[in-house]
């Protein structure tokens, strides 16, 4: 992965970008909220899910990882955009977004703002769909989601939301939804990725396809 620092009005912001596959699809990680855990180092313990799909760029929201600054919602706009924009003058045609918690509400802005440049979004555990779900309206890109149906952190209830958008449910813990895209090891957690990273696997791969 080849470290990106680029200096804004905002600060610094930092992404990890793989060498450009032509024959793969480009997907960006946008991580959640907490700065503590939450960075482009988030996604290491996954990479042999993720690096054989795709090529991965991970993002550092400002005030996260290697990322300066205290950007709110616009700045962090602003940059993901300018990162694909580049990625675009690469002819890396549509890119997908994969965010989780937090996250989730950077991959519908992106999506709000670019819509034709945006081949498919990803949620896990998305947070603040109350406010957001809503601004889907009109999507018509792929979509999975991935989320514990006991998820201590954003509650599933919120999946309601998102049910009557085209999409496909990964779940640990059972839920009609999901039929046999479930896993039953564990529950309880806000980071099924890292969790149950075989169900994660399936989630992007189907995302992809």
């Amino acid at each position: 992965m080849k470290s990106v620092v680029v200096d804004t009005d905002s600060g610094q912001f930092h992404y990890e970008v793989s060498e450009i596959d032509a024959s793969k699809p480009t997907v960006l990680f946008l991580h959640g909220g907490s700065p503590k855990s939450q960075h482009t180092k988030f996604w290491e313990p996954i990479m042999e899910q993720i690096s054989p799909h795709c090529n991965p760029v991970l993002i550092d929201r400002f005030g996260h990882g290697m990322s300066t600054g205290r950007g709110g919602l616009a700045a962090n706009d602003n940059a993901i955009s300018m990162v694909i924009d580049t990625l675009l003058q690469e002819d890396v045609g549509k890119v997908f977004l994969v965010g989780r918690s937090a996250g989730a509400v950077f991959c519908i802005r992106q999506w709000m703002r670019r819509p034709d440049d945006i081949a498919g979004i990803g949620f896990i555990a998305p947070g603040s769909m109350a406010s957001y779900a809503d601004k889907l309206g009109g999507f018509s890109g792929k979509m999975t989601v991935l989320w514990d149906i006991d998820d201590p952190v954003v509650s599933f209830a919120n999946y309601s939301l998102l049910e009557d958008f085209d999409h496909q449910l990964y779940t640990i813990g059972d839920h009609p939804a999901a039929g046999t895209n479930a896993s039953r090891q564990i529950k309880k957690s806000h980071v099924p990725e890292l969790r149950a990273p075989e169900l994660f696997e399936k989630f992007l791969v189907a995302l992809l396809s």
